[in-house]
């Protein structure tokens, strides 16, 4: 269909019937349009989310492309004939030669932290029961104990030294240890 071009000296000439042929076919091509224009978008709203889904399933595809036994759990065996070049695999530690022996230095004063006299808080381990005969151990058969302390870094800067004695009854014929 051939569209005229309309001036307003030429649509001030037309009658009034023509007038009204006139805007009724203005409305039913206008309404013809409107439908041609959502079919339009409706279109293109598919094709957008099938657009989306392909370029996720691209990049999934693209990122399994590129898993090999050395970024990922496959086994050596499932990179086929894909295996890298000797020289781009690193066989030895990229870091340089120091000129020093490993370990510690001659001359480096070490230092390790000593038991303390008096510890901020003891823990008592007493065996609860005998492993032969199953009977109950009290703390009133306790001869004695082994020491272990424990350093925690509290926030303030001075440490947190925490004392676990596990001590030892006798039952008879058998020693029991607490669990430490």
């Amino acid at each position: 269909m051939k569209q005229a071009r309309f001036t307003r000296d030429r649509v001030s000439a037309l009658s009034k019937p023509d007038l009204i042929d006139l805007v009724m076919k203005l409305a039913a091509r206008n309404a013809l349009l409107q439908t041609r224009f959502d079919e339009l978008e409706k279109q293109n709203r598919q094709l957008q989310e099938q657009n989306a889904s392909l370029v996720q399933r691209v990049s999934d595809l693209e990122r399994r492309l590129g898993l090999n036994s050395s970024n990922s759990s496959k086994p050596p065996s499932s990179d086929g004939l894909a295996k890298p070049a000797a020289r781009e695999r690193r066989t030895r530690s990229l870091r340089g030669k120091s000129g020093r022996k490993s370990g510690g230095q001659h001359g480096h004063k070490g230092t390790t932290l000593k038991q303390v006299a008096t510890p901020d808080a003891l823990v008592h381990h007493y065996p609860h029961q005998c492993t032969r005969c199953s009977a109950t151990l009290s703390p009133e058969a306790a001869t004695g104990f082994a020491v272990r302390q424990v350093f925690g870094l509290a926030p303030p800067p001075p440490l947190f030294i925490t004392e676990h004695r596990a001590h030892t009854c006798l039952c008879p014929g058998m020693w029991h240890a607490g669990a430490c």
